[in-house]
């Protein structure tokens, strides 16, 4: 299988279960809550009573995504299965749409949610955050003859510049505030924004890694990275208020699998895409 041809199956892999789910969308901290007595007030001693840990995640390359026999692989899953085994239970995995993730997360539909949440204030009023165990950046990645003369990320900043973005996302957040002059063209599928790149309908994308970098190394004749990111985002576990017990054990657990070096080691590796692409 080509690398292009791999590329394409990473940009529409997700969306073969969850429409939509290939961006990681801002959800929505507005959805209403259960009522207290309907959830378990020390989530943490709930797992291990009840011997599984409900993971909620939102499918998104490289951190979940489903193999070409239909099973779940990615960063966060290894990260889930082996927060999971430390915790001496077995890990359930529960899908749902970007939109909704902290949502179902307080209405009680899973524990926890591993699926590179990046932390924010926003978000931190509805849910406990963790340390972080995962960072990613924000990219620009340009279309060279649309681009033309311009070099650096600050030219960019410009009325006759158009960039790309996911409608919903902090990478539209950060490119309407780096790029003010810029007009956005707002897309709802990586695939459909990456072809408009390409053709030079846009003359760039703003994007979560490690899409920009896979976009790059495909077409490195017609494309460039102008530029450091724009933003690096840290990630964290999330779990309901009122959890510290819970929130305790993940910040050790972080810290001692950063000190081994483990988290450091699969990110490498499903962050890098030619090392796992033939298993979709």
């Amino acid at each position: 299988m080509s690398l292009s041809h791999r590329l394409a199956r990473l940009s529409l892999v997700a969306a073969l279960l969850l429409s939509g789910c290939m961006a990681r969308q801002m959800p929505s901290a507005a959805a209403a809550a259960p009522t207290a007595a309907a959830l378990p007030s020390d989530t943490l001693a709930a797992v291990r009573a009840r011997g599984t840990l409900r993971v909620g995640l939102a499918l998104f390359v490289p951190w979940s995504t489903h193999d070409r026999n239909g099973h779940l692989i990615g960063f966060d899953i290894d990260v889930a299965r082996r927060l999971a085994a430390d915790l001496g239970v077995q890990p359930v995995f529960v899908l749902t749409s970007w939109s909704d993730l902290v949502g179902d997360l307080e209405r009680g539909r899973y524990d926890i949610i591993v699926s590179g949440l990046a932390i924010t204030p926003e978000r931190a009023l509805a849910v406990s955050f963790s340390a972080p165990y995962n960072a990613a950046d924000v990219m620009l990645v340009v279309n060279q003859r649309a681009a033309g003369r311009r070099r650096g990320r600050s030219a960019f900043d410009d009325a006759a510049v158009r960039l790309g973005v996911r409608g919903g996302t902090i990478a539209e957040s950060l490119a309407a505030q780096r790029f003010p002059r810029a007009a956005l063209v707002r897309f709802d599928s990586d695939d459909v924004a990456l072809a408009a790149l390409l053709a030079g309908t846009i003359t760039g994308l703003v994007a979560d890694s490690p899409l920009p970098e896979f976009a790059f190394a495909m077409h490195r004749d017609a494309l460039a990275l102008p530029g450091p990111p724009l933003a690096r985002l840290d990630e964290g576990f999330a779990v309901r208020h009122d959890n510290a017990d819970f929130v305790g054990f993940l910040n050790a657990w972080i810290r001692y699998n950063t000190g081994t070096g483990w988290l450091r080691e699969r990110r490498a590796y499903w962050f890098d895409l030619q090392r796992w692409s033939d298993q979709l």
